[in-house]
């Protein structure tokens, strides 16, 4: 059994705190708005709500501020102490579930769903380039995913006669106007039932996306790959699949919520997986060396001994070096608090707490990206009792690196 690391005590000469080998700046707010009855939402289909470039991170999240769902973006630069005020990246109607990725010349691209449809755009701190609609039918959850030589490309979950399926395309930046190529679906079978929140990755050799798929009356994850972001493999099965030991108790273990990215020729992948269901879900992985072809056995992510407590929101970066780390939030000392886990050679870290995103209060919904200095980036929901709802940011390296 691993045991649980430390927080450390936090430093008080400088604008530091240590959790257990890593070095994170105190929280800061990404959003000033400190309003009772003003929700934060950082919840996109593979949990990519913040993306950094080597000089300026920046942030997508939605909240009711104005009354009604909208989808906000904020910007850092990294000599900055403070965010950008948030600019509004939707109009109109209800947003939901915005993602991000960086692009280049501290241009990040934002897609979202809005009033039934998915919308992309342009964005950085000065400027917003036009949205562009993406889909031809009712659609949701949609998550980008870019690459060193800046190619773009979404998946989402498109309705496709009475289920819905996952589609994918190509985006392209020219002279400040976003195109998108025709529609691409990964896995053209027969639907029988929908398929769900898309992981998607761009390695070296192609690309993977991920998802749920309900063909089989439960819940399991499937990935497919391709080389050229047109022909993909035939789909294969992500998760260990495990049949009910009683019948009554379903038909099988259940998963949710795939998360990817990718370091050249790595993919990792990360799940709620409820296999130990009396507990909950627990945080699972599985990681590919071959560009997303195929992947690994699948890891149990948290310190064994936590199978009986529940996980959630599970997100993965992995760091020029190759590190790879999750993030989740699970509430073992009784309130939720953000926990990280990174793939030693042979096993999967013990658990830490950032001291910024731990102690009082639920601290929940992580999402966290590296930019191209080995530094990580970490944004989440923070609650104090009596206090309005928060969105916060730090940044951390290992404390080697200090």
């Amino acid at each position: 059994m691993k045991l649980i690391s430390p927080v450390l005590l936090l430093c008080g000469l400088v604008n530091f705190a240590w959790s257990s080998g890593w070095q994170f700046t105190h929280a800061i707010p990404v959003s000033t708005t400190k309003q009772t009855g003003v929700f934060y939402h950082v919840d996109s289909s593979g949990r990519k709500n913040v993306a950094a470039s080597a000089t300026t991170v920046a942030v997508a999240w939605e909240d009711n501020r104005s009354g009604s769902a909208q989808v906000y973006v904020a910007f850092k630069k990294a000599s900055a102490s403070t965010f950008t005020a948030p600019q509004q990246i939707s109009t109109q109607a209800d947003a939901y579930e915005p993602t991000l990725v960086y692009l280049e010349n501290d241009n990040f691209i934002i897609a979202w769903e809005q009033a039934g449809h998915i919308w992309v755009r342009v964005a950085n701190s000065a400027t917003l380039g036009q949205p562009l609609q993406l889909d031809t039918q009712p659609s949701a959850q949609v998550t980008l995913a870019s690459s060193s030589n800046n190619n773009i490309y979404a998946a989402w979950s498109q309705q496709h006669g009475k289920y819905s399926r996952i589609v994918t395309t190509r985006i392209t930046l020219k002279n400040t106007q976003l195109s998108a190529a025709p529609l691409v679906i990964p896995d053209s079978t027969t639907l029988t039932q929908d398929q769900l929140y898309p992981g998607l990755a761009i390695s070296q050799d192609g690309m993977v996306v991920a998802w749920e798929d309900r063909r089989f009356e439960h819940t399991r994850l499937f990935f497919a790959f391709s080389q050229d972001g047109v022909h993909f493999s035939p789909y294969k099965l992500l998760n260990e699949f495990l049949p009910p030991q009683n019948p009554k108790f379903g038909r099988g273990t259940g998963v949710t919520r795939v998360s990817l990215a990718t370091h050249k020729n790595i993919v990792a992948a990360t799940w709620m997986d409820k296999r130990a269901f009396l507990g909950g879900y627990d945080i699972y992985a599985s990681v590919s060396h071959d560009g997303g072809k195929t992947f690994g056995k699948n890891e149990l992510v948290e310190d064994s001994g936590m199978e009986n407590l529940p996980q959630w929101h599970p997100a993965v970066a992995i760091d020029p070096a190759g590190l790879i780390t999750v993030a989740w939030d699970d509430n073992r000392y009784d309130s939720p608090d953000i926990w990280l886990s990174w793939r030693e050679p042979d096993k999967w870290s013990d658990d830490t707490s950032p001291a910024p995103a731990s102690g009082d209060g639920e601290q929940t919904n992580p999402a966290i990206c590296f930019d191209e200095s080995g530094q990580m980036h970490l944004v989440w929901i923070s609650k104090q009792t009596d206090q309005p709802v928060q969105l916060l940011y730090t940044s951390g390296k290992p404390a080697a690196d200090k």
